[in-house]
């Protein structure tokens, strides 16, 4: 009985390695000789798989009752795992699964396509986002050295205004000095003026004077 199962285990492994390994690798127009051979070797190992059970069963009639219940339960276990493996293999070999390989096979070139084209556009989008970030850094820097311009034209303004506000203050003091000058002009040329009044007053007296003398000298002496 353990051989038997032994056996078995190792026909079902070779099914199982037909079903999820060989069998989907030729699914492609070209391999279908090959999974044909293929398909047909998994239906003989089926097959003999059958033959293990039937001999299986026969050795169960014969073991106690005790063994018996545990060998038919092994049994119906094996038996279900041939259907399912059956099951499996009609799946397989129908010519559906070659025509839904293609269908995938185009549905994943196209993916691979719309992936390429993805990839295109998001490189595309990249560049154009690092121009756009190039010239947003651009426009910043035109900014900065606008901005930078304009405080240094308020600061030469300012200093502009200060220069403006001292020739004006320098101006009215000017203007102040001016007027200072003009007045002490006049004071000293009413100074001036007072003088000669004054020189021509003295100098018209002493002639008076000196006529007065001379007439009276005049009087005394000559007459």
């Amino acid at each position: 009985m353990d051989q038997l199962r032994i056996e078995f285990e190792a026909l079902r492994q070779a099914v199982r390695t037909k079903l999820d390994v060989t069998l989907p690798t030729l699914l492609s127009s070209e391999a279908s000789q090959e999974r044909r051979l293929v398909v047909n070797q998994a239906t003989r190992d089926l097959e003999e798989a059958d033959e293990i059970i039937a001999e299986m069963e026969t050795v169960a009639k014969t073991l106690p009752t005790q063994n018996k219940l545990k060998a038919t339960a092994l049994i119906r276990s094996f038996r279900e795992t041939l259907r399912i493996a059956r099951k499996d293999l009609q799946k397989a070999a129908s010519p559906a699964a070659a025509e839904r390989f293609q269908l995938l096979s185009g549905a994943n070139e196209s993916i691979v396509q719309i992936d390429a084209e993805a990839n295109d556009q998001r490189t595309r989008l990249l560049r154009g986002t690092e121009t756009l970030q190039s010239g947003s850094e651009r426009l910043q820097n035109i900014q900065r050295i606008a901005l930078e311009s304009e405080t240094v034209g308020v600061s030469t303004l300012s200093d502009l205004n200060r220069q403006r506000e001292q020739l004006q203050r320098t101006r009215n003091t000017l203007d102040g000095a001016d007027t200072w000058i003009a007045q002490s002009t006049a004071v000293i040329r009413g100074m001036q003026w007072q003088y000669t009044k004054g020189s021509l007053i003295q100098y018209g007296t002493i002639a008076i004077l000196s006529i007065l003398i001379l007439i009276a000298i005049y009087f005394k002496y000559f007459r």
